[in-house]
């Protein structure tokens, strides 16, 4: 049995909505749909190939067209053709939303970096590994999730009870970006309802002034710096009245779109009982959690903890 998302899914390119909606660019590529797939034993490049998969769906999966499981100690690789189109003065930037759980990745048979961790998302400059037209790109997975210490939820290759199927490789979206020199890396937003204000910092590996657009006006302030939103007289956000601000970021040629809500949080005692969790709309009540002892003395130990990592190649 399937779902309609299984037979309404486009093949050529799903989920192709732009994937981080906290930093929009205009300038972007889908690079989901269909990607080369081979199954090996060693960490050798594959000289035939199993199939196509259909990213960013795990290869356990129906969607992704593979259905069989990763193995530890197997490598799991994909490859596609890419045609870049960053030009003079322009850096490409490749993201992955999420790969489970180790990758490598190749760009016209050179590594770009590696990133560990399966739920965070990682991002390569590979504009000096590019060539004019055609390029290859090509991407190592490895899932052992099993023997180290990495984390996996309830993922586990002895499925029952509590415990899933495991999920592997892509499963989120895979896109490219060209920006400027001196791109708007990151957005660091502080929401300060008490003083009637947002702090913006526009991170970047480059200077220069940053100019911040929102609700009709304009402030400017110094890049990697905190950038103050006045709003005098402003609506709260709550889960029942989720109202969003937005805001545009100029840097130098790059433009990024992005929102935030005026909310805060905090932990509060409700009488005698334990301390819970409040908002601007008030407390907050959670139902259905399920909490185990994993202190030292219980008596299934906490698991050892790995954190995620990114490098880049050379």
């Amino acid at each position: 049995m399937v779902s309609r998302f299984f037979t309404d899914a486009d093949r050529d390119c799903p989920l192709a909505e732009y994937p981080r909606p906290q930093m929009v660019r205009e300038d972007w590529t889908c690079l989901n749909g269909r990607w080369e797939y081979a199954v090996t034993a060693s960490d050798a490049v594959p000289e035939d190939w199993d199939g196509e998969i259909l990213v960013p769906f795990p290869p356990e999966s129906e969607l992704s067209g593979v259905k069989r499981i990763l193995k530890p100690g197997e490598f799991l690789w994909y490859r596609r053709k890419y045609a870049a189109k960053a030009g003079k003065g322009k850096r490409t930037l490749l993201h992955f939303g999420a790969v489970d759980q180790a990758a490598v990745l190749y760009v016209n048979g050179k590594e770009a970096g590696s990133h560990a961790g399966g739920y965070t998302a990682f991002t390569f400059d590979v504009t000096d590994l590019l060539k004019e037209g055609e390029n290859e790109l090509l991407l190592k997975v490895t899932d052992d999730f099993d023997l180290h210490g990495f984390a996996r939820g309830k993922q586990s290759m002895k499925p029952g009870g509590i415990w899933y199927t495991p999920v592997s490789g892509i499963w989120q979206t895979v896109w490219a970006e060209e920006v400027p020199e001196g791109y708007v890396s990151s957005l660091k937003i502080d929401p300060d309802p008490d003083n009637h204000a947002c702090y913006v910092t526009v991170l970047s590996d480059g200077e220069g002034e940053a100019e911040v657009s929102y609700c009709g006006g304009t402030v400017t302030g110094r890049a990697n710096e905190r950038i103050r939103l006045d709003l005098p007289e402003f609506r709260w956000w709550s889960p029942e009245d989720p109202y969003l601000y937005d805001f545009e970021v100029k840097l130098g040629e790059d433009r990024v779109r992005s929102y935030f809500g005026m909310r805060k949080f905090s932990v509060e005692r409700d009488g005698a009982a334990a301390p819970g969790c409040s908002s601007t709309a008030g407390p907050i009540s959670t139902t259905g959690c399920w909490t185990r002892d994993t202190g030292p003395t219980a008596s299934t130990p906490r698991p050892p903890t790995r954190p995620w990592s990114t490098t880049s190649g050379p």
